[in-house]
């Protein structure tokens, strides 16, 4: 059982109250604790961006859908990474209103992770995808899109 020890420290231009409200920590070891609903971890080391999974981490479940209930707002926005959702959600919010911004456990998620967010994802009138212009991403985006073809929208992501 890995203890989940540091603050609530604002990075990458998140801020201190966003990496609290996805109860992310870092540790001053550098590494940061992303708490999945289900109560597993996804621990990453910061100096090398290595990951690993503690506390029994479900690779079946999105980080973050714990905190917007389904259809708590009209769209979702999925990113690929846990830093990623961070980020949009500080981009995205307005107010007292947010729009639900989820995660992916991982670039290339399993069958079993659909088969538990399809509900939750219908229960939402836009599904955002941000994700990498890879295969991956596209692996993704294809599913997704597949699965609710009249809702589905892709956020093209460009690198320079």
């Amino acid at each position: 059982m890995v203890e989940v020890v540091g603050d609530y420290v604002g990075t990458r231009g998140i801020s201190p109250e966003t990496m609290e409200f996805f109860d992310v920590k870092t540790s001053e070891e550098g590494k940061q604790y992303y708490t999945y609903p289900s109560g597993g971890v996804k621990v990453r080391t910061l100096h090398n961006k290595t990951f690993h999974a503690a506390n029994g981490l479900k690779t079946d479940e999105l980080f973050g859908m714990n905190l917007f209930p389904k259809g708590c707002s009209k769209m979702i926005t999925i990113t690929e990474g846990e830093l990623d959702a961070l980020s949009v959600f500080d981009m995205m919010k307005k107010g007292d209103y947010v729009n639900a911004v989820v995660s992916l456990p991982s670039a290339t998620p399993s069958s079993k992770l659909w088969e538990n967010v399809r509900e939750y994802l219908d229960g939402f009138e836009k599904i955002i995808l941000s994700v990498d212009n890879d295969k991956p991403g596209d692996a993704v985006a294809d599913k997704v899109c597949n699965m609710f073809p009249r809702k589905t929208y892709r956020v093209c992501l460009l690198y320079t």
